[in-house]
């Protein structure tokens, strides 16, 4: 396991979810706002994903250079992850990532918004089969 991996995987996320839950419930209860737009950077990102599953405090999150490759180190999936999160995302690659990162992004980030769109609602074709 590399330095950077042994430093994620040190981090206690029980910890850092207690304090943004007490981060969270202060400006709720003194500023009196419900949901926020959140821009996480790189890690940041993937926490925002966490914490929009976790907590539903979001309208909407942008993630500059997104790491969410991070979920897997925990143990899950990065898609399962980005399924779950329950306010829109706009992941915008650095424009160092390689080629093949930055199409992933941009492939996730069109399925979040196909999915954010459908959510909650059915769709019925309305073409006729013809025998």
């Amino acid at each position: 396991m590399g330095p950077i991996v042994a430093c994620i995987k040190g981090q206690d996320m029980e910890k850092m979810d207690i304090k943004f839950s007490k981060v969270l419930g202060h400006i709720k209860s003194s500023v009196g706002i419900d949901k926020m737009l959140c821009i996480g950077i790189c890690w940041g990102t993937w926490y925002a994903f966490k914490m929009s599953v976790k907590h539903d405090c979001f309208t909407a999150i942008a993630g500059p250079h997104p790491s969410l490759g991070i979920e897997g180190i925990y143990g899950g999936n990065p898609v399962t992850l980005a399924e779950q999160v329950k306010c829109p995302a706009f992941l915008l690659p650095a424009g160092n990532d390689p080629d093949d990162v930055k199409e992933k992004i941009l492939r996730f980030a069109r399925a979040a918004v196909a999915v954010g769109a459908m959510k909650g609602k059915s769709y019925l074709s309305n073409t006729q089969r013809k025998e």
